[in-house]
């Protein structure tokens, strides 16, 4: 049975605070999530810990410290054909133009990774992702979601923000693309130390998922197991035992829980493209 959430867990700010002290003395941002995310009362904060995990595992440079809020979508969507925010090349550097929205925990972001297009070539756009300082940005709050509504996203104007750095590699190929399979790896990890507290029995899926996230991440199998690993925790929740449960987590965890399906159809495409790859 769980225990009684602590009063430094009421806000977001209190639970950040809480959270990077329990965990500063671990340097795997996995092994944070696990030693951390015990203490959460509610899936929102679990997810708090896990997307911090995925940004530091997909840009290991940045402080443990640092929060940081991954800035790609814009009006059309996010893909690789319609990115619009440019860094423009300046005498001192690049700068940023434009806007970005539902870029999460951008309210409390201390710097941001923004995709970014550079140019074209031919008819390819030519994208990076571009690390900023958070304060030199306009942001406006954006409607709280039905869910985790504690997680805020925010409109992001980019009006001539210096940019700190551009990072190497392609910022589709080599920073948005991966991202995708670790924050799924971290999410369902954070989510099963999280149900953990309800009495179910998650240590061999945590063991599993904590395997996972140092494995090749591009290799078909990654995709094969990581999709059996939201199977098997989907199953694992069938099974609370809500008797021992407070009212009030209970009724935050079932309003929360379709934070799970946000990237499902993502997901379900990338594990048949595994599948495919290993049968030719």
């Amino acid at each position: 049975m769980h225990s009684t959430p602590s009063s430094a867990e009421s806000s977001l700010e209190d639970w950040w605070v809480d959270y990077r002290n329990r965990t500063r003395h671990l340097d795997h941002p996995a092994d944070r999530v696990i030693a951390g995310v015990g203490h959460a009362d509610r899936l929102g904060w679990a997810f708090v810990a896990g997307y911090d995990g995925a940004m530091k595992q997909l840009a290991p440079h940045l402080g443990a410290d640092e929060r940081v809020s991954l800035c790609a979508t814009e009006a059309h969507g996010v893909h690789p054909s319609t990115i619009s925010t440019a860094a423009i090349e300046t005498d001192e550097g690049y700068e940023i133009i434009g806007d970005k929205i539902w870029s999460t925990l951008s309210d409390r972001a201390d710097s941001m990774l923004v995709l970014v297009t550079t140019g074209r070539d031919g008819d390819r756009n030519l994208l990076r992702m571009a690390h900023v300082r958070a304060a030199d940005t306009r942001r406006e709050l954006m409607p709280e979601t039905p869910f985790c509504p504690e997680i805020r996203h925010c409109e992001i104007r980019f009006d001539a923000v210096r940019v700190d750095a551009l990072l190497p590699g392609d910022g589709w190929t080599d920073w948005i693309r991966p991202f995708r399979t670790i924050e799924d790896q971290f999410v369902a990890l954070a989510t099963a130390v999280y149900v953990s507290r309800f009495g179910l029995d998650t240590a061999a899926l945590v063991a599993a998922l904590r395997e996972l996230i140092d494995a090749d991440r591009d290799a078909p199998q990654t995709h094969l197991l990581l999709n059996d690993a939201f199977v098997t925790l989907r199953r694992l929740l069938v099974d609370i035992d809500w008797a021992g449960v407070a009212p009030d987590e209970r009724a935050r965890f079932e309003r929360d829980i379709p934070l799970l399906d946000i990237a499902e159809r993502a997901r379900i495409k990338r594990t048949q493209r595994a599948r495919e790859q290993l049968e030719q």
